[in-house]
């Protein structure tokens, strides 16, 4: 069942406060490192461009992102997925773009980016929905159907099945994929998508879209949106965390910046 524009904005409010909470502790243990930094003697530096050094260092620890066009990367998604030959024939005439991601736009998100500071997200970073900031040709590449095997997304078309780990009220299953595509993906073998799907011995409900992050060992598939953000709010957030103690030092800080 879709979740309502409130329910979603409550989770994206939760979700946005466990992440800033995270990012500050992380930024109070880091700013004032640079913000103290001072050249040694064998750093030939003018001591007038020290402070601008410092503010250098800031540059990775924040990202600024420009507003960018959704309606044409709706477009893009819908005209891929309409694709007679992508689609499951009983699906085309009801796929659409995902109700709850225009959800997450009109409420001012336009990627999910998930734990952690830009400076270590190169590395150990995972993008559940990289959103309108792909080239359309990209977005459109990503879009697959019924008879995909998507090893770019660790589950096969079309069932989900194997190592997928689900709500403990639901039972694992077989399911009837209609389409989806890439939505994200990560640094550590992690992959994400969105599924049309339904369950085999379901004949009777509707195609509906599910969320799926994968990695090397197991997929986890989310019902709804507000699902996703209670687990994706701490996905990797003990590595992040780790990084924060272990290069919390001028050496490792400004030699990765």
């Amino acid at each position: 069942m879709l979740s309502t524009k409130e329910e979603i904005k409550a989770a994206l409010d939760a979700y946005r406060s466990h992440i800033a909470a995270n990012n500050r502790r992380a930024l109070e243990t880091l700013i004032p490192i640079i913000a103290n930094w001072v050249p040694n003697e064998d750093y030939d530096m003018p001591e007038e461009e020290v402070p601008l050094f410092r503010l250098k260092g800031l540059n990775r620890l924040v990202e600024c992102w420009p507003v960018l066009q959704f309606d044409e990367y709706v477009t893009t998604v819908e005209t891929a997925l309409k694709d007679s030959e992508r689609i499951l024939e009983e699906a085309r005439a009801t796929v659409a773009f995902p109700e709850e991601l225009r959800i997450l736009f009109d409420l001012g998100v336009d990627g999910l980016s998930g734990a952690g500071l830009p400076i270590w997200k190169g590395m150990f970073g995972c993008d559940f929905w990289i959103g309108p900031g792909e080239p359309v040709q990209d977005v459109a590449s990503r879009v697959q159907g019924l008879d995909a095997k998507l090893a770019n997304w660790g589950v096969e078309l079309p069932s989900i099945q194997g190592c997928l780990i689900e709500p403990a009220d639901v039972e694992l299953g077989e399911w009837v994929v209609a389409g989806g595509w890439g939505i994200g993906d990560g640094r550590d073998a992690q992959y994400c998508c969105a599924v049309f799907c339904r369950r085999v011995d379901e004949t009777d409900s509707k195609f509906a879209w599910r969320y799926v992050i994968s990695d090397e060992y197991c997929a986890r598939l989310f019902d709804t949106i507000p699902q996703l953000l209670d687990f994706y709010q701490d996905y990797q957030l003990g590595d992040m965390s780790h990084l924060v103690e272990e290069d919390a030092n001028e050496e490792c800080l400004f030699d990765m910046l």
